[in-house]
């Protein structure tokens, strides 16, 4: 009686491998070279038209390595979503958030940038976004590591 209760934990280490890590399953996003993590960046009213004054503020951005990624905007998140990298190209979408694409419609939930790290600092160019709010946003400044 004893062996059948040891049954579904022994199920478990063997499908873990061992090591309680499950084995299988869907693999991690690829995300090559880019530099997860968080950066923060400043827009400043001179650098933008009056249509872009909500973005005037400390830009806080956090790429995480499961692909998701969140903004927060002078304190207040402001847009979450996912992102795909293949090479130097990155697309980010947008899920959700006071500032969020995805609002307008589907045509202006992702848009795709290259990306440039130099170490300490991350930048944006875009190739293609229907959002000018996001391509503002994304290109204005340098994001610094934190």
């Amino acid at each position: 009686m004893r062996t059948l209760a040891l049954l579904p934990l022994l199920t478990f280490v063997i499908a873990c491998g061992g090591d309680g890590t499950p084995t299988g399953g869907p693999e991690p996003p690829s995300l090559g070279d880019f530099p997860v993590g968080t950066y923060v960046g400043t827009i400043e009213e001179s650098d933008v038209s009056d249509d872009y004054l909500y973005l005037v503020g400390t830009h806080r951005i956090t790429f995480t390595s499961n692909a998701t990624w969140n903004l927060i905007l002078n304190g207040v998140s402001a847009v979450t979503g996912r992102f795909s990298v293949s090479g130097s190209q990155i697309s980010i979408t947008d899920v959700s958030g006071t500032y969020s694409c995805a609002q307008v419609g589907p045509t202006y939930a992702t848009g795709t940038y290259t990306w440039s790290f130099d170490g300490n600092a991350l930048s944006f160019t875009v190739v293609s976004d229907n959002c000018t709010g996001r391509v503002v946003g994304m290109t204005t400044s340098l994001m610094i590591r934190q």
